[in-house]
């Protein structure tokens, strides 16, 4: 099996964890091994059914025992250790988990494109004829590959994959792989499309999600109550399906950025892109309340910023709500990571208030760059966060005070449903500039370099740990929208003059006229 099914020579035997997994030698990038486990977990599912299943299971609890040493950097360390000190160094496995490896000539390719199942008849036909009479040089067709994505053949996540002699991952059930969107902590994520032509997003669940039983089952339940939830601002979940022993949700595809990435680019927002976005995200919520439901994890990864205008403001994106489903399910802070525990609530996860404090959590760290409270066990129960007006002096007193309100330690203190936040925002967005309750540039909210970090906060107080090192440059005064050369406020004084000259013209002719009819008035008199 390890030959005929991973690749591996028959000369290294036993081989090594690396090896397995079908990546470098001394690999400690925690991505690269989750996404090679997945991927090699994905390959031998397909021989699960068959004869083999005895092997077949066999090899999988090797994969998923290399799996668990290699990200654990204690046992990772010991392990590398025993491989340098060994008489006979296990080499480095392959590059592809697919028996034939990585092409190395025309025909090669030729033959893997045909065993990938990505073309129909006729299309597969067009691309044999691009390659015939095609040569490579020293046995390279990432030429001929790169060709073939730049007449849209194939997409760059198909042609590296094929590059590598991999065609067990380009499909999923009924799904097309097309691009590989992201990775967490429980799951890659995939832009796919269903042999029906619908484009989807499909999260694969990793190992250790799916081995939980209890996690699993809970899952279940909770993309039941996901499929039945439409609404503008949030993420549709599909189904959770199950292919070649992968399980995977089914979720709608969005084209857009999370809101992490977003501020791990720009830094902060403005206020009124904060708002708004905040605002939407809370719309969602109350409609999960309405339904009795509540998110449970809401983090700024969670939230998708998508390309669009809403009927509330004439901004350029919406924000809908992602992992309806997933995160109920994991629960615990501990599960969803410290990143995401600085968007948790202090008390256990008991009803909306919670989500009203995750995004009280964001909208803080929207404003202020960082977010409000640290990740520490034992924090004060009266904690408040630092005022917003010691990070920017654009904040109004009334933000001030929403923000507060949804971050009260003591849920009895704290906002008791999403309306009643939804009911004070309307008053800050009325409060805003007339300017700036417009269009917001669309390249601010989608900017393609990184922005200045946030300013230290008052008292030598130290940034978020994702600015350490970075924090020499200060933000630049806050200018008003209607300040800025060619913004919005630009075109709108532009827009008063015209209509200023259009009226001083009107009015000069209308005089003109009148002091014509008068003189030919007094005329007709006289004479």
């Amino acid at each position: 099996p390890y030959h005929k099914w991973l690749g591996i020579p028959k000369e290294h035997r036993p081989p090594s964890y690396y090896q397995l997994l079908g990546i470098a030698a001394g690999e400690s990038d925690a991505e690269v091994i989750e996404e090679a486990a997945i991927r090699q977990t994905m390959h031998l599912r397909t021989y699960q059914a068959g004869p083999h299943a005895r092997e077949c299971t066999a090899l999988l609890n090797e994969i998923a025992q290399a799996r668990a040493t290699l990200l654990n950097p204690k046992k990772r360390r010991d392990y590398d250790q025993r491989l340098k000190i060994s008489p006979k160094p296990a080499a480095p496995g392959p590059a592809a988990a697919d028996v034939t490896g990585p092409p190395t000539s025309v025909a090669a390719l030729a033959d893997l494109l045909a065993r990938s199942q990505l073309f129909s008849a006729a299309e597969l036909q067009e691309v044999q004829e691009r390659l015939e009479g095609a040569t490579v040089e020293a046995g390279d067709v990432s030429r001929l590959v790169h060709g073939l994505v730049a007449a849209e053949y194939l997409t760059r996540y198909q042609a590296a994959m094929l590059l590598q002699g991999h065609v067990d991952g380009l499909h999923l059930g009924a799904y097309r792989l097309l691009d590989r969107l992201g990775r967490g902590r429980h799951s890659l994520v995939f832009k796919a499309v269903h042999r029906l032509g619908q484009m989807v997003a499909l999260k694969v669940l990793a190992p250790h999600v799916v081995e939980d039983g209890t996690l699993l089952e809970r899952l279940h339940r909770d993309v039941l109550v996901s499929t039945r939830l439409q609404h503008p601002h949030l993420v549709r979940t599909y189904q959770l399906a199950e292919a070649a022993g992968v399980r995977f949700l089914v979720l709608e595809f969005l084209e857009g950025k999370n809101l992490q990435e977003v501020l791990e680019r720009r830094g902060r927002l403005e206020v009124p892109e904060a708002v708004h976005l905040v605002r939407q995200a809370l719309l969602g919520v109350q409609f999960l309340h309405e339904q009795g439901l509540m998110h449970g994890h809401l983090e700024p990864a969670n939230l998708m910023v998508v390309p669009g205008t809403t009927s509330a403001a004439d901004l350029p994106y919406t924000a809908q709500i992602l992992d309806m489903s997933l995160g109920r399910a994991l629960g615990s802070s501990a599960a969803l990571g410290p990143a995401a525990a600085e968007f948790l609530p202090p008390e256990p996860v008991l009803d909306i208030r919670c989500d009203i404090y995750s995004l009280g959590c964001i909208l803080y760290r929207a404003l202020a760059g960082q977010a409000p409270f640290a990740v520490e066990p034992n924090r004060p129960a009266g904690e408040t966060p630092r005022p917003l007006a010691g990070f920017r002096a654009d904040v109004s007193p009334e933000l001030e005070a929403i923000v507060q309100g949804m971050l009260a330690r003591n849920p009895e203190q704290r906002y008791p449903s999403p309306d009643r936040v939804l009911a004070d925002l309307e008053v800050v967005v009325r409060g805003l500039e007339p300017a700036a309750r417009g269009t917001v540039p669309r390249r601010e909210i989608w900017a393609t370099e990184p922005a200045a970090p946030a300013p230290a906060p008052p008292g030598g107080a130290a940034a978020a740990p994702w600015l350490e090192g970075n924090n020499e440059q200060p933000w630049p005064p806050v200018v008003s929208t209607s300040a800025v050369p060619g913004g919005v406020g630009d075109w709108m004084t532009r827009r008063r003059l015209r209509q200023r000259f259009y009226l001083g013209l009107f009015a000069g002719a209308a005089g003109a006229a009148a002091g014509f009819a008068f003189s030919w008035w007094i005329a007709r008199l006289c004479f």
